[in-house]
């Protein structure tokens, strides 16, 4: 089975987090993505995650 991939986006934008999400769908099922709308809540999160994600993704 291949490993599965996590990543985070944060971006403010709903459209752009929605074509993000798509675009990694397309290239993979096996990656998970969580989206946050702001760096504090992402940050928040990180601090109490066991594992850290594989790529980070911020938006303009």
């Amino acid at each position: 089975m291949a490993r599965k991939f996590w990543c985070i986006l944060i971006d403010d934008d709903t459209d752009d987090q929605e074509i993000f999400q798509y675009a990694l769908q397309q290239i993979s099922r096996e990656i998970e993505c969580m989206v946050f709308s702001n760096g504090k809540t992402a940050i928040a999160d990180l601090k109490k995650a066991t594992n850290l994600p594989d790529y980070i993704f911020l938006g303009p």
